[in-house]
C-alpha cells in the first residue's frame, strides 16, 4: 500500500492538474472507497489523494455524482481526476491512468440466504449489480440474465436485505461497510464464489 501511495504522489506533482488552484476530483459513492459522510468527503481513495495533497500543496474539490455520470464527465473534460476507477481493458484508451491506489475482487453476496455452489447455480438467481460497474459486463459475458442493475451499490444493498434479490455482487472490500451505511447489518453477509480476477482500483 505504501509503494502505491508513494507513487500517486510522485504522479499528481507530474500532472498538469497540479498547476490549479483546486483540482476538481469527480468521485463515486462507493464506500469504503469514497463517499460522504455529514457532508465531508471520506473513504479509502480520498484518504490517500488529501495525503497526497498535504504533502505537495495541492487543493481537492470533491463532487460526488452517479457512477456513470462521473466517468463521462471525467472523461470529457481535460480539467479534472476520478476516483475510484477500476483498471479494465474497456476503459484502457479513454483515461490517463496515474497511480494505482488499492485492489479488490468481486464476490457473491447474500444475506443470509443460500448461496450458489457454481456460475452455472448462480445463473438461475436473481442478482443485484450497480450499473457501469465492471461486474456487469462480467456477469453479462458469462451468461447472466437475471440481473437487477442499480445505480448505486447502497440501492443494491437495500434489495438484499428486503429479499428483492437472491445475491448480491459486489467488492469485498466494500461490500460490509455499503451494507452498514443502507441500515443493514453487515453479519448477516455471507461471501462466496469470487467472479473474475482481482480489480485494480486507480486515480485517473
Amino acid at each position: 500500500m505504501f509503494d502505491r501511495f508513494l507513487a500517486a504522489c510522485l504522479l499528481c506533482c507530474t500532472i498538469s492538474l497540479a498547476q490549479a488552484s483546486e483540482i476538481t476530483v469527480d468521485a463515486g459513492p462507493i464506500p469504503p472507497f469514497s463517499y460522504e459522510e455529514q457532508g465531508r468527503p471520506v473513504g479509502i481513495a480520498v484518504d490517500l489523494l488529501n495525503a497526497a495533497g498535504k504533502l505537495y500543496g495541492l487543493s481537492f474539490n470533491y463532487r460526488f455524482l452517479p457512477w456513470l455520470r462521473a466517468q463521462s464527465e471525467a472523461r470529457s473534460s481535460t480539467d479534472r481526476i476520478i476516483i475510484p476507477l477500476t483498471r479494465t481493458p474497456e476503459r484502457e484508451e479513454q483515461y490517463n491512468w496515474i497511480a494505482e491506489l488499492f485492489q479488490y475482487q468481486f464476490v457473491f453476496i447474500s444475506a443470509g440466504g443460500p448461496l450458489p455452489r457454481s456460475l452455472e447455480e448462480a445463473r438461475a438467481m436473481r442478482i443485484a449489480v450497480l450499473r457501469g460497474n465492471p461486474a456487469e459486463k462480467i456477469l453479462r459475458d458469462q451468461g447472466f440474465t437475471l440481473l437487477d442493475v442499480g445505480f448505486s451499490e447502497e440501492i443494491n444493498a437495500r434489495k438484499l436485505a428486503a429479499r428483492r434479490v437472491d445475491l448480491w455482487v459486489a467488492a469485498d472490500l466494500a461490500a460490509k461497510s455499503i451494507y452498514r451505511q443502507s441500515g443493514g447489518d453487515p453479519s448477516q453477509l455471507r461471501f462466496g464464489l469470487k467472479l473474475g480476477e482481482a480489480m485494480h482500483v486507480f486515480l485517473a
